[in-house]
């Protein structure tokens, strides 16, 4: 059911963006309650109905474009007796995202370190078997590990729109900020589940 509500509005969104070739705008400053920050093309707007918990959700719907952010608290993650490395998480974001589709495939997998946080990139082609045709979707995974958190950006496509869409989270990702200003251990550890 979770599934069907997720492809329905998956498919929803990505047909009304289909006839719009839309490109990416000047990225700004997105501060998420000083948690983090990073930085987000203009042509994104805040949204609450991509996922269920996820404190950063953002969308040009016009275009096709999607975005989300996610933070766990290792702390709060060992508490479930979950002890992941980077790898681990990456490798857990990507089983997760590939259980929605048909078929997927990771084309590419990055691992680097920037602004002294460590980072593990995945591209995933994906798609689920629709009435008229495939639908065909373009992913680019973040995660991110802190000395006291990991983080997830995951932004989405069209696959016909993947490469505008990987050179924006490429721009984001190196944006990326922790703002160490306020304890965050009483957030609820999550993992990513569509709605």
């Amino acid at each position: 059911m979770r599934k069907m509500s997720f492809i329905l509005l998956l498919g929803l969104l990505m047909s009304l963006s289909a006839c719009t070739g839309g490109g990416m705008q000047e990225a700004k400053p997105i501060t998420l309650e000083e948690h983090f920050s990073m930085d987000v093309p203009e042509n994104f707007r805040m949204r609450n109905d991509l996922h269920d918990f996820a404190p950063l959700q953002m969308a040009d719907e016009a275009n096709g474009y999607f975005l989300l952010t996610i933070e766990e608290s290792k702390i709060q993650l060992q508490q479930r007796q979950l002890f992941y490395s980077l790898a681990d998480y990456a490798h857990f974001l990507e089983t997760t995202m590939e259980m929605g589709y048909d078929t997927s495939h990771v084309s590419q997998r990055d691992t680097f370190e920037l602004n002294n946080y460590q980072f593990q990139t995945s591209d995933m082609y994906a798609s689920i078997r629709a009435e008229d045709a495939p639908l065909e979707v373009y992913y680019h995974l973040t995660a991110i590990e802190t000395k006291e958190r990991f983080y997830q950006i995951i932004g989405w496509s069209r696959r016909s729109k993947a490469s505008k869409m990987r050179a924006a989270m490429l721009d984001i990702e190196q944006s990326f900020t922790e703002l160490l200003s306020i304890p965050r251990e009483t957030q609820q550890a999550s993992a990513f589940r569509p709605k």
